[in-house]
């Protein structure tokens, strides 16, 4: 089975309403003692700890011990052997760090430690996840050998084929450990003393068991119901329910805290906390604009800092962090300045680079503008902000994805980018320069995506649609020639994947080549009818293959496996980001070829942004854009997209494609030939896809494309005239 590499989790924070969202805030506080809910001074603000700790180093183990002081351990991913730090913080968030021997005593060949359990008395219980499955080891603080826990009770499920199986995390509690057995809910949580002695055991099916959802203390165990939205809190001696509440505002990536007196949870939305005789919520701080926020961020874990304050541990793709968040009485409670960027989507680098931003910019804030089109169209909205625009009362940027941008380019909506210092240095020159507007820059795109055709080795690329269709047709093969999407029965899927590689022929400078779009429509017809066919005769498709993460799930394209494995000559598809470059990388040398789809050098920008002339914060705008377009945001995880900045994009690819010795493999230097190569940025605007969507059905069930075409242009032409 192909090992994939864990994904950072994509983390949206969506916010609607019925007019334009404001996803920005300080939201309901709670104050310290004393704290005045009127005054406008006074804010949590979060200050990095600093730390030296490696970039593929994972925290485990954050817990305010006895002594009030906050402790943690860095442990590497893998290795022989594996490399274990203890960290305090101490006064003044001075980190004192300390190399562990455990590592040494663990078995080599691959040994992961997945959770870190110290006890009060300075017992230490290791999890590994091994070559011979899950094990348990018992060390001490300034011990340097580690004794194995044999359990010979652990359920051994279905699948094991050999080596024990046990549970997924662990947590400290009272003289013993809490496991969570995430992959069978039926045996729930155990309570075991230190030598792995079974005392309790909390059974229910319901429990959502993740590393981040289940949370102990000496007499309490604290769980998250994912069904039903509730907190559970059991007894660990009887494993007796004492109580529940319900928590409706969790997100997807959390953690937890329980002391004797009261429940804390935070996520991307901020810190909570509730008494354990309450029934209210109280939010502690708002985490919209915060590193809580970031997308690439993963919350994995949180402590008290024995004050008002919290320290809280992330796993960015920078590397883990840990943040104090402490009231600070000097800040004021709202920023003085804000800045307005409006967008038809959520963009998950746009929040990265709204909480890099705002991180790093306290006094600012800046203000995410969705628009929920419910009750309205996409047409009505663009037309009201092109109201906001010309009275003066527009956004400050404008992600111009799906917006007419060369209208607003010709009528002097856009400041030309080119005037802002640095800004473009860094940037791939030929994905900004395919979006010019004469000598000027009115956007850059923050990431892009690349429509490719994949085929065999020695495969003659078919420079159009029909001569890809021709190929198809000629095939005598006992394969297919193209991989059979599984989106045959999807028609506007369909319609739109095959429709945006020829768009720039469709559609330009706002304009609407109503015979070239009956053209293309014909031809995507023929392709479905032939695809339809193929799937028939050769009885084959393209599979849906997910891979869940700890807070996402992704897409894998086995299309291109079908491609290496020889199931089929060519598969078309999008190279949309990590995951698509790692199902390319496990192709062998010289079995497979990549090309820009037609050879047409084209590329879909995602999240192009622009400053509007008459913004009043234009050199926050400046800035803001720049920390879009950094080196840190622009290696930030977040899912669909490749990064624009050659640095963070040659990065990414020498990860991927990057042999044994860290050389760069031959379909790695393809794929950074093929980025430099492209030329042509694929017009996107909302109306126009909308109305062309609208008659997917109608074209892919053999209806007339001559038909389709006009009343597409009869949706879409006052429209453009405007």
């Amino acid at each position: 089975m192909i090992q994939w590499k864990q994904s950072i989790a994509i983390l949206l924070a969506g916010c609607l309403s019925l007019s334009l969202v404001a996803c920005s805030g300080n939201g309901n506080q709670a104050l310290p003692e004393g704290g005045d809910d009127t005054s406008t001074v006074g804010r949590y603000i979060e200050t990095p700890i600093e730390a030296d700790w490696g970039s593929d180093d994972r925290i485990l183990g954050m817990q305010t011990n006895e002594s009030g002081t906050v402790s943690f351990y860095t442990v590497s991913k893998s290795g022989d052997p594996v490399e274990v730090t203890r960290h305090e913080i101490g006064a003044n968030d001075a980190v004192t760090s300390q190399p562990m021997d455990w590592g040494q005593a663990l078995p080599g060949n691959n040994t992961m430690v997945s959770a870190i359990a110290e006890l009060s008395d300075g017992t230490v219980i290791l999890l590994t996840q091994e070559d011979t499955g899950t094990n348990l080891y018992r060390t001490a603080l300034g011990q340097t050998e580690c004794q194995p826990i044999s359990i010979t009770d652990w359920p051994t499920p279905s699948y094991s084929v050999e080596g024990t199986y046990g549970p997924s995390t662990i947590f400290p509690a009272d003289n013993g450990f809490v496991a969570v057995f995430n992959d069978q809910p039926e045996h729930g949580l155990e309570y075991r003393t230190a030598d792995g002695v079974q005392t309790s055991t909390i059974s229910n099916s319901m429990l959502y068991l993740g590393n981040n959802d289940v949370i102990a203390n000496n007499q309490q165990v604290l769980v998250r119901d994912i069904a039903n939205k509730l907190l559970l809190r059991y007894d660990i001696a009887t494993g007796n329910k004492l109580g529940e509440s319900a928590c409706n505002f969790v997100d997807i990536n959390t953690a937890m805290l329980l002391t004797e007196d009261a429940q804390y949870l935070v996520d991307a939305t901020g810190l909570y906390r509730q008494t354990l005789d309450g029934d209210k919520w109280e939010q502690i701080f708002n985490g919209e604009g915060s590193s809580l926020s970031a997308p690439a961020n993963v919350i994995t874990g949180m402590a008290l800092d024995g004050g008002d304050g919290y320290y809280i541990a992330l796993s960015t793709s920078m590397g883990p962090r840990v943040i104090h968040y402490i009231w600070s009485n000097e800040t004021p409670s709202l920023p003085d300045t804000e800045l307005t960027v409006f967008s038809l989507k959520d963009y998950p680098i746009l929040r990265q680079a709204i909480s890099e931003y705002q991180t790093q910019n306290p006094n600012v804030k800046v203000t995410l503008q969705i628009p929920s089109v419910e009750g309205a169209t996409t047409e009505d909205v663009i037309r009201a902000l092109n109201t906001e625009i010309l009275n003066g009362s527009g956004p400050d940027i404008l992600v111009l994805d799906d917006l007419p941008a060369q209208s607003y380019a010709e009528k002097g909506v856009l400041l030309d980018l080119n005037s802002v210092d640095e800004l473009l240095e860094g940037v791939l020159p030929n994905l900004t320069t395919a979006q010019t507007h004469g000598d000027s820059i009115y956007q850059i795109p923050a990431q892009f995506t690349i429509p490719v055709i994949v085929s065999k080795t020695g495969t003659t690329q078919p420079d159009s649609m029909s001569t890809l269709l021709q190929q198809i047709q000629a095939n005598s093969g006992d394969v297919p020639y193209l991989v059979i999407p599984p989106n045959l029965d999807a028609a506007e899927s369909f319609l739109m994947d095959w429709y945006l590689p020829c768009a720039p022929e469709v559609y330009s400078n706002n304009t609407l080549d109503v015979a070239q779009l009956e053209t293309v429509l014909g031809q995507i017809q023929s392709m479905h009818s032939q695809l339809q066919s193929d799937a028939a005769k050769f009885g084959v498709t393209q599979e849906g293959i997910w891979v869940e993460t700890d807070s996402m799930v992704e897409s894998i394209d086995d299309g291109i496996y079908q491609v290496g494995q020889g199931s089929a000559t060519a598969h078309v598809t999008t190279l949309t980001g990590r995951t698509s470059l790692e199902a390319l990388s496990f192709q062998q040398d010289g079995q497979c070829q990549i090309d820009s789809l037609y050879g047409r050098g084209r590329f879909l920008p995602q999240c192009s942004v622009g400053i509007t002339a008459n913004s009043q914060q234009q050199e926050v705008a400046e800035d803001f854009l720049s920390v879009l377009l950094s080196q840190s945001v622009q290696s930030a995880y977040v899912g669909i997209g490749l990064p624009v900045r050659e640095g963070a994009l040659k990065a990414v690819t020498l990860k991927t494609f990057s042999d044994e010795n860290g050389k760069l493999q031959p379909l790695g230097e393809q794929f950074l030939d093929l980025c430099q190569t492209l030329h042509s940025a694929i017009p996107r605007d909302a109306v126009v896809e909308e109305a062309i969507r609208e008659q997917a059905s109608t074209v892919l069930n053999g209806g007339s494309a001559t038909d389709a075409a006009n009343t597409i242009a009869d949706t879409v032409n006052i429209y453009l005239a405007e």
